[in-house]
Protein backbone atom coordinates (compact mmCIF):
# COMPACT_ATOMS: atom_id res chain seq x y z
CA UNK A 1 0.00 0.00 0.00
CA UNK A 2 1.15 3.27 -0.97
CA UNK A 3 -0.32 6.99 0.18
CA UNK A 4 0.87 10.29 -0.45
CA UNK A 5 0.61 12.67 2.71
CA UNK A 6 0.59 15.99 3.49
CA UNK A 7 2.92 16.65 6.26
CA UNK A 8 2.88 20.76 6.12
CA UNK A 9 1.88 21.09 9.44
CA UNK A 10 4.51 18.50 10.44
CA UNK A 11 7.69 20.15 8.72
CA UNK A 12 6.40 23.68 10.01
CA UNK A 13 6.60 22.11 13.40
CA UNK A 14 10.37 20.48 12.79
CA UNK A 15 11.48 24.12 11.39
CA UNK A 16 10.38 25.47 14.96
CA UNK A 17 11.81 23.11 16.91
CA UNK A 18 14.81 22.79 14.98
CA UNK A 19 14.38 18.90 14.79
CA UNK A 20 15.88 16.64 12.19
CA UNK A 21 13.45 15.47 9.59
CA UNK A 22 14.30 11.75 9.13
CA UNK A 23 14.05 11.13 12.73
CA UNK A 24 10.80 12.77 13.04
CA UNK A 25 9.23 10.40 10.15
CA UNK A 26 11.07 7.42 11.86
CA UNK A 27 9.42 7.82 15.12
CA UNK A 28 6.36 8.12 13.46
CA UNK A 29 6.14 4.71 11.50
CA UNK A 30 7.50 3.07 14.27
CA UNK A 31 4.69 4.23 16.16
CA UNK A 32 2.38 3.36 13.65
CA UNK A 33 3.98 -0.05 13.20
CA UNK A 34 4.04 -1.07 16.93
CA UNK A 35 0.52 0.00 17.71
CA UNK A 36 -0.75 -2.43 15.89
CA UNK A 37 -0.01 -6.18 16.76
CA UNK A 38 -0.41 -7.50 12.90
CA UNK A 39 2.56 -5.62 12.10
CA UNK A 40 4.90 -7.13 14.39
CA UNK A 41 4.34 -10.57 13.59
CA UNK A 42 7.30 -13.36 12.63
CA UNK A 43 8.29 -17.02 13.09
CA UNK A 44 10.27 -18.26 15.97
CA UNK A 45 13.33 -20.14 15.19
CA UNK A 46 10.91 -23.18 15.13
CA UNK A 47 8.93 -21.44 12.15
CA UNK A 48 6.06 -21.13 14.76
CA UNK A 49 4.01 -17.46 14.17
CA UNK A 50 4.25 -15.00 16.92
CA UNK A 51 4.43 -11.39 17.90
CA UNK A 52 7.17 -9.32 18.99
CA UNK A 53 6.14 -7.15 22.20
CA UNK A 54 7.53 -4.33 19.62
CA UNK A 55 10.07 -3.97 16.62
CA UNK A 56 12.62 -1.33 16.17
CA UNK A 57 13.14 0.56 12.67
CA UNK A 58 16.70 -0.65 11.04
CA UNK A 59 17.60 1.69 8.17
CA UNK A 60 20.84 2.46 5.92
CA UNK A 61 23.39 5.00 6.28
CA UNK A 62 25.75 6.23 3.96
CA UNK A 63 29.48 6.93 5.20
CA UNK A 64 31.26 8.80 2.06
CA UNK A 65 34.60 8.43 3.45
CA UNK A 66 34.62 4.23 2.30
CA UNK A 67 31.35 5.38 -0.01
CA UNK A 68 29.59 2.49 1.18
CA UNK A 69 26.01 1.92 3.10
CA UNK A 70 25.83 0.55 6.94
CA UNK A 71 22.82 -0.63 8.26
CA UNK A 72 22.13 1.21 11.11
CA UNK A 73 19.11 0.23 13.56
CA UNK A 74 17.55 3.00 16.75
CA UNK A 75 15.94 1.14 19.61
CA UNK A 76 12.20 2.35 19.09
CA UNK A 77 10.46 4.30 22.41
CA UNK A 78 6.87 5.38 22.82
CA UNK A 79 8.25 8.62 24.50
CA UNK A 80 9.51 10.65 21.31
CA UNK A 81 12.41 12.32 23.26
CA UNK A 82 13.87 9.16 23.99
CA UNK A 83 13.60 7.68 20.38
CA UNK A 84 14.69 11.17 19.07
CA UNK A 85 18.05 10.75 21.43
CA UNK A 86 18.27 7.23 20.90
CA UNK A 87 18.68 8.20 17.14
CA UNK A 88 21.08 11.10 17.41
CA UNK A 89 23.47 8.99 20.00
CA UNK A 90 23.15 5.91 16.98
CA UNK A 91 24.23 8.73 14.31
CA UNK A 92 27.42 10.14 16.43
CA UNK A 93 28.50 6.52 16.99
CA UNK A 94 27.58 4.85 13.61
CA UNK A 95 28.27 7.84 10.93
CA UNK A 96 32.02 8.49 11.87
CA UNK A 97 34.64 7.47 9.09
CA UNK A 98 35.57 5.05 11.87
CA UNK A 99 32.82 2.78 10.93
CA UNK A 100 33.71 -0.69 9.49
CA UNK A 101 30.50 -2.63 10.24
CA UNK A 102 27.05 -2.12 11.02
CA UNK A 103 25.61 -1.94 14.44
CA UNK A 104 24.98 -5.58 16.11
CA UNK A 105 21.89 -6.79 15.87
CA UNK A 106 20.68 -8.75 18.68
CA UNK A 107 17.32 -9.77 17.53
CA UNK A 108 15.12 -9.85 14.82
CA UNK A 109 13.25 -7.75 15.65
CA UNK A 110 13.03 -5.04 13.14
CA UNK A 111 11.21 -3.27 10.08
CA UNK A 112 13.14 -1.87 7.49
CA UNK A 113 12.85 1.53 6.69
CA UNK A 114 14.07 3.51 3.08
CA UNK A 115 13.78 7.41 2.72
CA UNK A 116 14.25 8.01 -0.96
CA UNK A 117 13.90 11.59 -1.50
CA UNK A 118 15.31 11.64 -5.43
CA UNK A 119 12.77 9.08 -6.57
CA UNK A 120 8.98 9.13 -6.99
CA UNK A 121 6.76 6.42 -6.74
CA UNK A 122 3.33 5.33 -6.60
CA UNK A 123 3.22 1.91 -5.72
CA UNK A 124 5.68 -0.45 -3.82
CA UNK A 125 7.00 -4.06 -4.45
CA UNK A 126 8.76 -6.18 -2.49
CA UNK A 127 10.17 -9.26 -4.41
CA UNK A 128 12.62 -11.87 -1.96
CA UNK A 129 13.73 -14.83 -2.88
CA UNK A 130 11.97 -17.72 -1.36
CA UNK A 131 10.56 -14.93 0.83
CA UNK A 132 7.36 -16.26 1.69
CA UNK A 133 8.24 -16.24 5.18
CA UNK A 134 8.81 -13.09 5.71
CA UNK A 135 6.20 -11.00 7.57
CA UNK A 136 7.25 -7.79 8.75
CA UNK A 137 6.54 -4.49 7.49
CA UNK A 138 8.59 -2.32 5.55
CA UNK A 139 8.26 1.54 5.19
CA UNK A 140 9.98 3.27 1.68
CA UNK A 141 9.31 6.89 2.29
CA UNK A 142 9.38 9.60 -0.33
CA UNK A 143 9.87 13.00 1.58
CA UNK A 144 8.14 16.00 -0.47
CA UNK A 145 9.71 18.55 -1.60
CA UNK A 146 9.18 20.48 1.92
CA UNK A 147 11.85 18.29 3.39
CA UNK A 148 14.61 19.01 1.29
CA UNK A 149 17.25 21.26 3.03
CA UNK A 150 15.92 20.30 6.49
Amino acid sequence: MTINLDITGLKNKIEIKQLKIFPVILYGLSKFVNKYKDFRMDLNKDGELGYYDEINPIFTVFEEAQEQFYQVWTKYDDDFEVFYQNYLLDMKNYQQQEIKSSKLLLEKNVFNVSCVPWVSFTGFNLNLAKGYDYYLPNASVKPLNLFMGI
